[in-house]
């Protein structure tokens, strides 16, 4: 994974550490499965499996997330593709079809036989709604007199489709934590955070009681991230003056010194690597990243001691952390 990658990817690292929590994972599976099948998992037992099977080259448009869930004694998958590209892909059945025996390859020379039900599920964020076949044997130009003759031989599946252009989390999702995530996640693709900033401004919610710890600066940093355009202390100040928000946003800039970085996120994006960055740049690079893992943050002035070289070693060493934390996952 190249060192840039939570600057490159984003939306791979938000959705992740969205549905590793277990509660969050199973209210989004149990509010978008289909409901027969949501009725037979015993969700007590969904677990995320250390796995993942987007290759190299689309890791910057798709990730992917594995859990096993029991139903009946018996172990079955649940494969979650995430895509963030803006165009559809035709492809995508035929896809799923070599993940889905990648994951069954993987489980035989594990576990050999008999082999789990796999369930592909794909989530879409857009921004355009989702207009191509789910369903594998639809991707062939089988005339209709034959079809009888042939598709006993073609793999018949389809995928679980979740299209967030054609779902509205605002008035759609029960769950708090989801409602405001995909909502995030949605304005985000249509480049509306700014609109996002406001709508939560506007639910009164009282922060601290309604969201766990570091929840809301999750959500932050993911819009910075996202857009690097975004001036989050100019659209703080045109919050509601007794808005929680507005102090958590304030709070944040002031905290991780985003006022100002745009530039360097943004060719960091580009060049991910030490070249044409300023001290400024990976001090604050080295921060976002012990932000977004949780970790205690450096004081400014140890940081500021240290050389451009010294910065972007420090910076190697938090991804390869944050790699072996979160993105095996």
């Amino acid at each position: 994974m190249p060192e840039s990658d939570i600057a490159t990817q984003p939306h791979d690292a938000f959705i992740k550490e969205l549905l590793r929590s277990p509660e969050r994972a199973i209210a989004f599976f149990q509010g978008h499965l289909p409901p027969a099948i949501v009725a037979c998992f015993d969700w007590r037992t969904l677990t995320l499996m250390p796995s993942s099977f987007v290759h190299q080259d689309l890791k910057q448009t798709h990730s992917d997330l594995l859990f096993s869930v029991t139903t009946e004694g018996r172990e079955m998958l649940i494969y979650v593709l995430v895509e963030h590209q803006t165009s559809i892909d035709p492809l995508m059945p035929l896809r799923m079809l070599g993940y889905t025996v990648e994951i069954l390859r993987e489980h035989e020379k594990t576990h050999g036989l008999p082999l789990p039900v796999v369930l592909p599920m794909l989530v879409h964020q857009g921004p355009d709604r989702w207009t191509v076949p789910v369903q594998f044997n639809e991707m062939f130009d089988l005339p209709a007199g034959l079809a009888p003759h042939f598709l006993r031989y073609l793999p018949s599946f389809e995928h679980v489709i979740f299209d967030l252009t054609q779902h509205d989390p605002a008035d759609e999702e029960s769950h708090l934590q989801l409602r405001v995530a995909l909502q995030l996640m949605k304005l985000a693709r249509e480049t509306r955070l700014v609109e996002f900033l406001h709508w939560l401004d506007e639910q009164a919610y009282r922060l601290s009681e309604q969201f766990p710890v570091g929840f809301i600066e999750m959500c932050l940093l993911y819009a910075v991230y996202a857009d690097t355009n975004l001036d989050l202390r100019q659209v703080a100040a045109t919050l509601a003056v007794q808005s929680e928000l507005r102090e958590q946003t304030m709070s944040f800039v002031d905290k991780v010194k985003l006022e100002g970085r745009a530039e360097g996120l943004s060719q960091g994006r580009v060049e991910g690597r030490a070249e044409g960055r300023s001290q400024g740049e990976w001090i604050g690079r080295v921060r976002l990243l012990q932000e977004l893992m949780g970790a205690e943050q450096t004081p400014a002035e140890q940081l500021n001691e240290l050389g451009v070289s010294e910065l972007a070693a420090r910076f190697a060493a938090l991804q390869a952390e944050y790699d072996r934390r979160f993105k095996a996952q």
